[in-house]
């Protein structure tokens, strides 16, 4: 379903080519009747805010928010594992999973990037995609809070996606994302930078392969603590 892939098209880095593709994102968006008519309408402020702000701002406003804003991230892992090394097991698990889908992420992000993983649902059977989304639910839901406190443009992504979660995303493992990460005022003196994608960059594309129709499981487990 691209409805999948196109809400995270509007989650990512804004560019040239994002500017450009929004009115045919738009057309997924309606075509495909995913989303109800009040999400849609909710949806219209980002496509605006896209269009209509100078793309180094959009760029900058974009950076500022998710890159420095730790408790924003939309590197889902971060929210589930925060500094445990078990990240890192569970990035290079994801990757496997992806490269047997022929799908190789690039531009230094890792595999548990939001925009990435809805790329690789979008390949998926509706019904998998949506219990996909649905292990990552509590984490949308974090973020799509934190983003409404801020009163950003960006909510009712986040907001479109939950609803498109089955089951529908829980109270308490909310609660527990958000004590793993919590939101804080990031440090403004602080080097942001993200690891590299894969532990061999050799495995690195210079774009994200088109998806097969191959249904496969994806299970984002809370970490283990003895």
């Amino acid at each position: 379903m691209r409805t999948f892939q196109t809400l995270g098209l509007l989650l990512t880095y804004p560019t040239a080519d994002l500017l450009t593709a929004l009115p045919e994102l738009r057309q997924v968006l309606q075509a495909e009747e995913a989303l109800s008519a009040p999400h849609h309408q909710s949806l219209e402020p980002v496509f605006k805010h896209l269009t209509h702000t100078p793309l180094l701002d959009a760029q900058e406003g974009y950076v500022a928010l998710f890159d420095r804003h730790p408790g924003l991230s939309l590197h889902l892992f971060e929210h589930v594992y925060g500094e445990s090394r078990d990240r890192g097991q569970a990035l290079a698990e994801l990757a496997d999973l992806y490269a047997a889908s022929d799908l190789f992420l690039t531009n230094g992000e890792t595999p548990d990037y939001l925009p990435a993983f809805l790329e690789f649902m979008a390949g998926q059977p509706e019904k998998e995609a949506r219990r996909l989304l649905g292990e990552v639910g509590h984490i949308l839901l974090l973020l799509a809070e934190r983003l409404e406190q801020r009163q950003n443009v960006y909510a009712p992504v986040l907001k479109a996606l939950c609803s498109l979660c089955e089951p529908h995303p829980e109270a308490n493992r909310v609660a527990a994302a958000a004590a793993i990460n919590p939101d804080i005022e990031p440090d403004p003196e602080a080097t942001w930078a993200e690891p590299e994608a894969f532990p061999n960059p050799g495995c690195a594309s210079n774009s994200l392969k088109p998806l097969p129709s191959k249904p496969t499981h994806v299970t984002i487990e809370e970490p283990h603590h003895g």
